[in-house]
């Protein structure tokens, strides 16, 4: 920070009708030492320079009731306060304000917006010069404090002269930002356009339904799944409204949409607010769920959940198992585990339907625990439970029955209740070239199952021999 001139408590005046811009100005002052002095504009001003005497008055230009222009005037023409120095600070920026402002016998012009360093400095001059013309008075020549050094100048015009270095040194700060600033934004740039060279790739590539749609609703780019989405290439997309408004404050998370031939289909749908070129826009992203949302219709319409465990019941199981081996048939690969509980009549014939009951609550809370969400998950009988999984490889049949036997072994070791659970698991894959129907997996994995259910009971009937 520059170093001042002026004493503590030195009284300085402002005059600008900005609460913002004269709290700011009166802070960066009194920082250094000033004491700071505000009025709203001119006429406040004059008011104030009659009943005390600043060593300098630093105004805005563009005010109300009187500008800083015919406040400088006024103080310029009054015996009293002529030789006060004024500093002019404006958001102006045309030549011929510089003009006005000398004018009116202002001592010096600063642009807005300015630092603190430049605000101080200039005060500093101001004052600088201002000492050194009182003691030079008379001497050959104007005296001048400039970027830390005097200099004597052979021309009466102080005026022509301080405004000539004010705007000169405006220029050079100015021009130092310019270069910083733009070495900064080639640096900037550069990143960009890397960015945009990615987003877009990824927007190319993206499984999603990717648009840009303008504020005015108009499309504005389409990646190639957008076309197989609204049936139309992106070419007769671009240009077109966007079937949605977009300018509101709540989006529905799903939205109907009209495709070619009357067909309709149901969309999920994201927005965020982005810009694309100079523009503001909207990225919008769609994925299609109207299968989804047909099957969500057809399972509100029919009773496909199990009343005891609240799992899907076989009518459920079948709606939405069928629908995955569909998509298997096109590569997604699927397994079915076909699971029966052991000795369960045992537990209803002993301790009672109630705790059979139980029982069974129990066991589709495990199995919720121990597969994913999106799995299918089912009561198929009295029993008997059926689990679709999916986007599971062959290779994830062991796993999966070894973590069921693993649950049901910790829960055994920890539960108090007066009944072990165990179970019998069937385990089938299916890929894209099985051409078998859903209801042949459950007779395969029911096969299974029945054999893992001798496999079993011949293993406890060994360890009890040898124990």
């Amino acid at each position: 920070m520059a170093e001042t001139r002026f004493k503590a408590g030195t009284p300085v005046l402002i005059v600008e009708d900005s609460p913002t811009q004269a709290a700011r100005l009166q802070y960066y002052l009194e920082k250094h030492g000033f004491k700071v002095t505000v009025t709203r504009d001119g006429r406040e001003a004059l008011a104030a320079l009659a009943e005390s005497r600043p060593v300098m008055v630093v105004s805005d230009i563009v005010m109300p009731n009187m500008d800083g222009y015919e406040l400088c005037r006024a103080v310029k023409q009054d015996a009293e306060t002529a030789d006060i120095p004024v500093i002019l600070l404006t958001a102006l920026t045309e030549p011929a304000d510089v003009i006005n402002g000398l004018a009116c016998g202002a001592n010096d012009f600063l642009a807005k917006p300015y630092t603190e360093k430049a605000l101080l400095a200039r005060v500093d001059r101001v004052f600088t010069n201002t000492e050194l013309r009182e003691k030079t008075a008379g001497e050959d020549g104007l005296p001048v404090w400039f970027a830390g050094k005097r200099y004597t100048l052979k021309s009466d015009m102080t005026h022509s002269v301080d405004f000539m270095l004010s705007t000169f040194e405006d220029a050079v700060e100015k021009n130092v930002q310019l270069n910083e600033a733009n070495s900064s934004l080639k640096d900037a740039l550069k990143k960009i356009g890397d960015l945009e060279t990615r987003y877009r790739s990824l927007m190319d590539s993206s499984p999603a339904a990717v648009l840009v749609v303008g504020t005015d609703g108009c499309i504005w780019y389409v990646n190639q799944a957008a076309e197989v989405l609204f049936r139309r290439d992106a070419g007769e997309l671009k240009g077109s409204q966007f079937q949605v408004d977009l300018n509101v404050e709540e989006l529905p998370n799903e939205i109907a949409l009209k495709l070619p031939d009357d067909v309709e289909a149901t969309a999920e749908l994201a927005v965020v607010e982005t810009t694309w070129g100079d523009s503001d826009a909207y990225l919008v992203s769609l994925w299609d769920v109207t299968e989804n949302t047909r099957l969500r219709q057809q399972l509100h319409d029919l009773s496909v959940t199990d009343e005891l465990t609240g799992l899907s019941n076989r009518r459920g199981f079948m709606i939405l198992a069928e629908q995955q081996v569909k998509l298997a048939r096109r590569g997604r690969a699927i397994a079915l585990l076909f699971i029966d509980l052991n000795d369960f009549k045992e537990i209803n014939d002993t301790l009672g339907h109630k705790v059979g009951d139980e029982a069974l609550i129990e066991v589709a809370e495990l199995l919720r625990g121990a597969l994913r969400d999106s799995d299918i998950i089912a009561r198929v009988g009295g029993d008997e439970f059926a689990v679709l999984l999916v986007d599971a490889e062959p290779s994830f049949l062991p796993v999966a029955v070894e973590r069921l036997d693993t649950m049901l072994d910790r829960r055994n070791a920890k539960s108090t209740a007066p009944y072990k659970l165990a179970m019998s698991i069937g385990a089938v894959a299916y890929g894209a070239n099985d051409a078998r129907e859903l209801d042949e997996l459950l007779l395969a994995a029911d096969g299974l199952m029945y054999t893992d259910k001798k496999r079993r009971k011949a293993e406890r009937a060994k360890r009890a021999a040898e124990g």
